[in-house]
C-alpha cells in the first residue's frame, strides 16, 4: 500500500474512532440498540476511515494542486473583470459539485431542486469574486462580514421560519469535501503573486466570505416561495435480518453514490483539462499525477458517503429517537457537546483545511491548535442547538447575539504579528533568505515574490521534483513566462538568470535579477 495513503488511514482512524467509541458506549447504556444496526454502523466506520484517507490524499495530489494553479494563472490575467467573472464561474462550479448540496436540496421540497441548486451556486460564485476583489484591495474582512450579516437578519425577519433554519444551514455547503480545499488553494494562488511574505494569509477569510452567499440566496428564496409547502418525511430504518440484508444495503448505496460522486467530480474535471490546453500547460507528469489524484478523490468520497448515509445516519436517527424518550431530557446538551467535539474530527474538509492553514502559516497556526478550536467550536454550537430544541428559543435569538459578539470581537484590534518571520509557505523556515519550491508553478510564484521584493540575488530549493524536462529547462520556461506573460516581470525587469545545483535531497538554484525599475516604481 502507498506510504502516504497509510499515513491518511491512520489519521482518519484517529478522528474516526473516538465518536465510535461513544456509540459503543450508548448503545451498552442507556440507548441499547440490536446487533443488525449495531454491525451496520461498524461498517460504515471502516467504509467512513478507508474513505477519509483515500480523500485527503486525493484532495492533496488534485484538488489543492488544481486550485493553486488556477488562482495562479488567473492572476495574470491583466483585465479585472475577466478575472471576477472567472472567480465567480469557479465557485459556481464547484458549488454544484458539492454532495452537500444536493442533500439540502431534496430536504427543501417548498422550492424546486434546480432552482436551489442554481441559486446557492451564484450566491457561492458572486462572494468568491468579492473574495478576490477583497484580497486584491486590502477591503477590511470584519467590515465587510458586518455589513453583509446586517443585510441577512434584516432579510430573516421578513421570511418564514421554514426557510430561516434551511437558509442558515445552506451556508455550511461553503464547508463541504469538495468547497474547502479548492476554494482554500484557489486564494493561495490568487494571492501568492503579491509583494509581502504574508500575502500567503490573504486567502483565510475566503470561506467565510463564501459562506454568506448561501444563507442570502435562501432568504431570497423564501421571499419568493411558499413557506406552506415544505414538509419533512420521517427516517424509515432498513430492515436488517441477515448478513445478506447487511450486504445488500451496501450493495444496493454503491452505485448510487459512485454516480453522484463521479457528476460532482466530473464538472471539475472538464475546467481543469480546459484550463490546462488554453492556460496552464502543466508536465505530462503533472497531469498524471492530478488525475490520479481526482481517482483516489473519487473512491474517498464514494467510501465516504456510503459509509455515512449507510451506516453512520440509521444510528444517528435511532440514537436522536431514543435520547429525546429518556425522561432526563437535559442529557441531550452534554452528550450533544461531546459528540460535536469529535464528530467535527471525522469530517474530511476540516483535515484538509487544517493542513492547509498550517501549510500556509509555516506552522505558526498548527494542525493541532485548529483541530482544538474547531472542537471546541462544534460542541458549543451543538449544546446550543440541543438547548433551542428543548427550551423552544427562536433561532434568531441565538444567531443575532452570538454574530453580534464575533463582530465586535472583530473590530477590537485591526492589526496582526507574529514572531514567525516568514509565514509564507513559499519561504523555508530555517533558511531566512531563502525559498522553497515543488514545482514549476512554485518556482514561477518564487520569482514573482523576489521581484515584489526588488530582490537581486536569492536562493531557491526546489524538493521533489519530478518532470519531463531537466531542472535547467524549466528554469529556462519559468524566467522567460515571468519576463514574457506577467505584468510585473514585463514592466520592472531587464534579465533574469538562474543556475541549479544537485544536493542531497533537493536542487539549489541561485537566482540573479537584473531591473530596469526601481524599488519605489515596483
Amino acid at each position: 500500500m502507498n506510504k502516504k495513503l497509510k499515513e491518511k488511514i491512520a489519521e482518519s482512524l484517529s478522528a474516526v474512532l473516538p465518536i465510535t467509541l461513544i456509540v459503543l458506549i450508548l448503545c451498552v447504556t442507556i440507548t441499547p440498540m440490536t446487533p443488525a444496526l449495531l454491525t451496520l454502523f461498524l461498517v460504515g466506520a471502516c467504509l467512513l476511515i478507508v474513505g477519509m484517507g483515500f480523500f485527503t490524499l486525493g484532495a492533496d495530489m488534485a484538488m489543492m494542486p488544481i486550485g493553486e494553479y488556477v488562482g495562479g494563472r488567473l492572476a495574470k490575467f491583466k483585465k479585472l473583470a475577466v478575472i471576477a467573472v472567472m472567480c465567480f464561474f469557479i465557485g459556481a462550479i464547484i458549488t454544484i459539485a458539492e454532495p452537500d448540496l444536493k442533500v439540502l436540496a431534496r430536504q427543501m421540497t417548498a422550492v424546486p431542486d434546480l432552482v436551489l441548486i442554481l441559486s446557492v451556486a451564484c450566491g457561492v460564485g458572486a462572494f468568491l469574486a468579492i473574495s478576490f476583489l477583497r484580497t486584491l484591495f486590502g477591503w477590511n474582512l470584519s467590515v465587510i462580514l458586518i455589513v453583509c450579516y446586517a443585510v441577512v437578519f434584516t432579510l430573516a425577519f421578513f421570511v418564514p421560519k421554514e426557510f430561516l433554519a434551511v437558509a442558515f444551514d445552506s451556508g455550511g455547503v461553503t464547508t463541504g469535501p469538495m468547497t474547502v480545499p479548492f476554494i482554500m488553494a484557489l486564494g493561495l494562488g490568487l494571492a501568492s503573486i503579491g509583494q509581502s511574505r504574508q500575502e500567503g494569509t490573504n486567502s483565510f477569510g475566503m470561506i467565510a466570505l463564501c459562506s454568506i452567499g448561501p444563507i442570502l440566496a435562501v432568504l431570497i428564496l423564501g421571499l419568493t416561495y411558499d413557506a406552506t409547502a415544505t414538509s419533512y418525511e420521517a427516517y424509515v430504518f432498513p430492515e436488517i435480518n441477515s448478513t445478506r440484508d447487511l450486504g445488500i444495503q451496501f450493495g444496493t448505496a454503491f452505485p448510487h453514490y459512485m454516480e453522484e460522486v463521479a457528476m460532482a467530480l466530473l464538472p471539475i474535471l472538464l475546467f481543469f483539462l480546459v484550463f490546462q490546453v488554453l492556460f496552464l500547460h502543466l508536465r505530462k507528469k503533472q497531469v498524471v499525477k492530478i488525475l490520479v489524484g481526482m481517482l483516489y478523490t473519487f473512491i474517498g468520497l464514494t467510501l465516504f458517503l456510503t459509509g455515512v448515509n449507510v451506516g453512520f445516519m440509521p444510528v444517528g436517527n435511532f440514537l436522536g429517537a431514543e435520547l429525546a424518550k429518556l425522561p432526563y431530557h437535559w442529557i441531550l446538551v452534554p452528550l450533544g457537546m461531546l459528540i460535536g467535539y469529535f464528530i467535527v474530527k471525522a469530517e474530511p474538509a476540516v483535515l484538509v483545511l487544517n493542513k492547509q492553514v498550517e501549510d500556509i502559516t509555516s506552522g505558526a497556526i498548527s494542525q493541532r491548535m485548529m483541530m482544538g478550536g474547531l472542537s471546541i467550536g462544534m460542541a458549543t454550537s451543538v449544546g446550543l442547538s440541543m438547548l433551542r430544541v428543548l427550551t423552544g428559543l427562536p433561532l434568531l435569538a441565538i444567531l443575532l447575539p452570538l454574530c453580534l459578539l464575533t463582530g465586535c470581537a472583530s473590530l477590537l484590534e485591526r492589526t496582526y504579528s507574529t514572531t514567525e518571520p516568514h509565514s509564507s509557505r513559499f519561504w523555508e523556515s530555517e533558511a531566512a533568505d531563502t525559498l522553497r519550491a515543488e514545482n514549476y508553478q512554485d518556482i514561477v510564484n518564487d520569482l514573482l515574490i523576489l521581484i515584489g521584493q526588488h530582490t537581486e540575488s536569492a536562493t531557491v530549493r526546489l524538493y521533489n521534483y519530478e518532470d519531463d524536462l531537466t531542472v535547467a529547462d524549466t528554469l529556462e520556461q519559468a524566467t522567460t513566462e515571468i519576463q514574457q506573460e506577467t505584468s510585473m516581470g514585463a514592466y520592472a525587469v531587464e534579465y533574469i538568470t538562474a543556475s541549479s545545483r544537485a544536493q542531497r535531497g533537493y536542487y539549489e538554484i541561485s537566482i540573479q535579477i537584473s531591473y530596469r525599475r526601481t524599488a519605489e516604481q515596483i
